[in-house]
């Protein structure tokens, strides 16, 4: 979409749409159970998990010895 057809799409949501509601209908759900509303909720306040990359590897095997020198 186009940024000219989001703010035109956010302008008549607006007219119609009150944030409060909006909150409310998010606070019904929360307190009904709902996992899709939480995870909306925990991923605003707090920020999305961040991802770990599992580096470990059955191909590869390296000895700590051998990555550092001892003079």
């Amino acid at each position: 979409m186009k940024k000219d057809t989001n703010q035109n799409l956010v302008e008549a949501l607006d007219e119609v749409i009150t944030e409060r509601s909006v909150f409310e209908v998010l606070k019904q759900q929360i307190e009904k159970g709902s996992l899709p509303a939480i995870r909306l909720y925990f991923n605003y306040k707090y920020g999305k998990p961040q991802e770990k990359l599992d580096v470990t590897s059955e191909q590869l095997s390296l000895d700590f010895k051998d990555l550092v020198k001892f003079e």
